[in-house]
């Protein structure tokens, strides 16, 4: 079985090494890159080609939602999954609106947010309390 390839950009070194020792943990998932601003993000993602990238949104130098357009326009392949700290819907859904894919997760309580769009594979790490109909 091949593994999803992931690309991390968070700017807070503990929170990305966290999230690469849980994800690599899974053996149907791979961190192949890691990147602390949304410049790094985006070159990481040329040069990996990753399944999907993580991103924070609110980066240094260049900010997540910048970085995903970004992405999506050289790589519109590539899944998106949103870390956030942004708790209105708006903020979310403008990143939604760009890309058009399924899922984020708020850092401060961890809770997805799931948008009405696309379902992908990579959206199974959800809370169970919610319906994922």
């Amino acid at each position: 079985m091949e593994k999803t390839r992931i690309v991390i950009a968070e700017d807070s070194t503990l929170l990305r090494e966290g999230l690469c020792l849980m994800i690599n943990c899974d053996d149907t998932l791979e961190v192949v890159a890691e990147a602390a601003d949304g410049f790094e993000a985006i070159a990481q993602c040329m040069e990996h080609n990753p399944d999907m990238a993580m991103l924070d949104l609110s980066m240094p130098k260049m900010d997540g939602l910048s970085a995903i357009k970004e992405i999506k326009r050289q790589r519109p392949d590539i899944k998106i999954l949103a870390l956030t700290i942004h708790d209105t819907e708006d903020f979310i859904l403008e990143c939604f609106n760009y890309h058009g894919n399924a899922g984020s997760v708020h850092a401060e309580n961890g809770r997805p947010f799931r948008h009405q769009g696309d379902q992908t594979p990579e959206t199974r790490y959800q809370d169970p309390g919610l319906d994922h109909s």
